[in-house]
């Protein structure tokens, strides 16, 4: 698939498109066809690698996870026996507070940059009625 990405901690204008592997997805997880991603400042913190503090979680001399991207609105394309809360056809949004895996912990992930993304489904918030998903995420920090 193809994605924006980075090696090493830069300006958002030395990030690449490059073709990467597709993501598998795990017990729990549905794979989402991304179709719109926000940008942010926490983006900008976790590509830029700035303030230092920003990289206690993406990476103290590089970014753990090449592809940025915290926020999207996408469309599940199939679901494991494992998720209960999401259909394929379903499209779901993730916002960068609403990442939380199962016992509360808050993780930051990214990947949101690229076609595709695996997710957790408890990190989604499910959008049931017609949307538009590209005008979904106009607004700072994915507030829908």
């Amino acid at each position: 698939m193809k994605a924006l990405t980075q090696q090493q901690y830069c300006s958002p204008t030395e990030l690449t498109v490059t073709d990467v592997a597709d993501p598998i997805p795990g017990p729990g997880e549905v794979p989402v066809r991304v179709r719109a991603a926000s940008l942010n400042p926490s983006d900008w913190h976790r590509v830029t690698g700035t303030p230092f503090v920003a990289r206690v979680d993406s990476g103290l001399f590089g970014p753990k996870r090449p592809i940025p991207g915290t926020d999207l609105a996408g469309v599940v394309e199939t679901a494991g026996a494992d998720v209960v809360e999401l259909a394929p056809g379903d499209q779901p949004l993730r916002r960068c507070r609403d990442a939380v895996v199962p016992g509360g912990v808050f993780v930051l992930v990214g990947g949101a940059n690229g076609r595709w993304l695996v997710v957790n489904e408890v990190g989604l918030i499910s959008v049931r009625t017609r949307v538009i998903l590209d005008k979904l995420l106009d607004k700072p920090e994915a507030q829908p």
